[in-house]
C-alpha cells in the first residue's frame, strides 16, 4: 500500500505526546506528536525569568502556545500517495481535525490551528506497494494556487493613516474587522469559519450601508431606527440588496453579474452552519471570500 510520510516542528506547543490515529473520508492518517524543550537560554531571554534544576530537569510553561519553553515535532503518515507540492496542506487536513478534537473534548479553547505559515522546514518521503520510496526537503510549504488576492500595505506608506486612526479614536468598521478575521481563518485553514465570518461581514455592511443611506434622505432618527428595525427583522439578506435596496438606494444587486455569486456563497454558509456540516476545502472558502469581497465593493461604489 502506498504511504506518504510528512514531518516538521511546529513553534509551539499543540496537543499532548502521543499517537493518534485521525480518520478523514474514510482514510485512516497516523499522527505522532512530540514535545522538544527549548533551552535554558531560549527560556530566559522570552520570560525575562532564570530557572535552576539539576540532572536533566526542565522547565514547562502550560498552556504554551508561543513556544516559550517547549516546540511540537510532528510526523504524519498517510495511507495513500501524496507528491510533494501538496503535502503539507494534506496533512494538515488531519492535523486540524486532530485539533478540532481535542479543543472540544478537553475545552481547551486556546489550542491554535495549524496552517502553512507555522511550518519553516517540512520532510517528505513516500514508499510504494514494492517498499521503494522517494525523500524530499523542502523550506516552509509549497504555495497553493491562490484565486482570492490577500493583497497587504507596507506600514510606512500607510503611517499617516495608522497616525490619524490612532488619535482621533475614529471607530474601525465591524464589518472590516469580521472580513480580516475572515481572511485569517483562511490562511489558517479555517475553511468553514472563513465561509461564516465573510458572510456575517456582508450582513453587517448592508445594515451600515442602508443606514447611511437612509440618513442621506434627512429622516428623523426615529424614523431611521424603525425603518432599519423592520428591514432587519422582517427581510432576508436577499431582500436586502433586491428589493430593499432598490427602495432606499435605486439599485438591485439582483439586476448585477454578481446575484449567482452572491447565492453560492449564502448557500456554502448554510450548508456550514446548518446540522449537516459540510466541511469546505479551500478552494471552495475562497471562492466564497472572492465573491463577497467584489459584492462588498459593488454596495459601496458610488452610482
Amino acid at each position: 500500500m502506498n504511504k506518504t510520510r510528512v514531518s516538521f516542528c511546529l513553534p509551539f506547543e499543540l496537543v499532548d505526546e502521543g499517537e493518534y490515529s485521525v480518520s478523514l473520508d474514510g482514510r485512516v492518517a497516523t499522527i505522532k506528536v512530540s514535545v522538544i524543550s527549548r533551552s535554558k537560554e531560549d527560556f530566559e531571554k522570552v520570560t525575562g525569568m532564570t530557572y535552576e534544576t539539576s540532572g536533566s530537569g526542565s522547565v514547562r510553561i502550560t498552556p504554551d502556545i508561543h513556544g516559550v519553553s517547549v516546540i511540537s515535532e510532528i510526523h504524519v503518515e498517510v495511507p495513500y500517495y501524496v507528491d510533494m507540492e501538496n503535502c503539507v496542506s494534506e496533512v494538515l487536513r488531519y492535523l486540524n481535525r486532530l485539533v478540532d478534537v481535542w479543543r472540544f473534548a478537553t475545552i481547551k479553547f486556546w489550542i491554535p490551528y495549524v496552517s502553512d505559515r507555522d511550518i519553516f522546514t517540512v520532510n517528505w518521503e513516500t514508499i510504494d506497494d514494492s517498499g521503494k520510496g522517494k525523500r524530499g526537503f523542502m523550506f516552509g510549504s509549497a504555495s497553493p494556487s491562490i484565486i482570492y488576492s490577500l493583497k497587504t500595505c507596507e506600514a510606512n506608506k500607510v503611517m499617516d493613516t495608522i497616525k490619524e486612526l490612532l488619535s482621533n479614536e475614529m471607530k474601525i468598521p465591524t464589518y472590516e474587522i469580521l472580513r480580516l478575521n475572515a481572511r485569517n481563518h483562511l490562511v489558517n485553514g479555517e475553511y468553514n469559519l472563513a465561509v461564516i465570518e465573510m458572510n456575517t461581514a456582508l450582513e453587517v455592511l448592508v445594515a451600515t450601508f442602508l443606514a447611511i443611506k437612509l440618513r442621506e434622505q434627512r429622516l428623523s432618527k426615529e424614523e431611521i431606527d424603525n425603518r432599519l428595525r423592520k428591514y432587519l427583522s422582517d427581510y432576508s439578506l436577499h431582500k436586502l440588496l433586491d428589493k430593499v435596496l432598490r427602495e432606499v438606494n435605486g439599485r438591485s444587486l439582483k439586476d448585477s453579474d454578481l446575484w449567482d455569486d452572491f447565492e453560492m456563497a449564502r448557500l456554502a454558509r448554510k450548508n456550514v452552519i446548518h446540522p449537516w456540516v459540510k466541511v469546505l476545502r479551500r478552494e471552495d472558502s475562497e471562492k466564497v471570500l472572492l465573491s463577497i469581497e467584489q459584492i462588498m465593493r459593488w454596495i459601496l461604489q458610488k452610482n
